[in-house]
């Protein structure tokens, strides 16, 4: 309990949101009812992450079995742009998959009798992220976005586009600093030392 006082006391009040509106979640999460929810969208971060309003509370979701192109990134605004034009401001349907490992809520997220996840995947928008899901159903979503590459739909236009989880992956590497490298035979020049 100290720990999650201490965490509200350094954070502003978004984050403490954020926290509460998780918290809440979690605590909920156990009961058969809060498998599935609907809220409005407030918020699109990206083609592959919303924040739907829970209880009142915003509660940032990551959709289960996309991976859309990253902010920066070729089709990164356009992919956010169609998902926005498909669940801002609209009540969706959230269906609760798991939590990733930045503790966002995973979710296959519903507009009606339509599922967005597939749908980003159909306009070319997303890719299926097999390395994280194997689900069945997801034979349908590889058939689509077969179907987009095939149709030069969306991102699949662009000759050799760059899946998501390789510009991360190319980010990180660029990030990292190389280590001086010393041999043994150079000569360790010192300041003479004053008398």
């Amino acid at each position: 309990m100290t720990y999650i006082y201490v965490m509200i006391a350094r954070n502003n009040t978004t984050t403490f949101k954020r926290i509460l509106a998780t918290l809440v979640f979690l605590l909920t999460a156990a009961s058969v009812h809060a498998i599935e929810w609907s809220g409005e969208c407030v918020r699109v971060a990206d083609g592959d992450t919303i924040t739907v309003m829970y209880h009142e509370l915003p509660l940032k979701i990551r959709l289960y079995g996309i991976d859309a192109p990253e902010r920066g990134q070729d089709f990164g605004r356009r992919s956010r742009q169609r998902m926005a034009d498909l669940v801002l401001h609209e009540t969706v349907r959230v269906q609760f998959m798991g939590f990733d490992h930045y503790n966002r809520v995973i979710g296959l997220v519903s507009v009606g009798d339509r599922i967005v996840n597939q749908a980003m995947v159909e306009y070319g928008m997303a890719w299926v992220f097999k390395k994280y899901c194997k689900d069945p159903y997801l034979s349908d979503w590889l058939a689509l976005e077969d179907e987009a590459r095939e149709n030069s739909v969306g991102l699949w236009s662009h000759d050799a586009p760059v899946p998501p989880w390789e510009h991360r992956q190319e980010k990180r590497k660029s990030r990292r600093t190389v280590p001086a490298q010393f041999d043994v035979n150079d000569e360790i020049i010192q300041p003479p030392v004053k008398q």
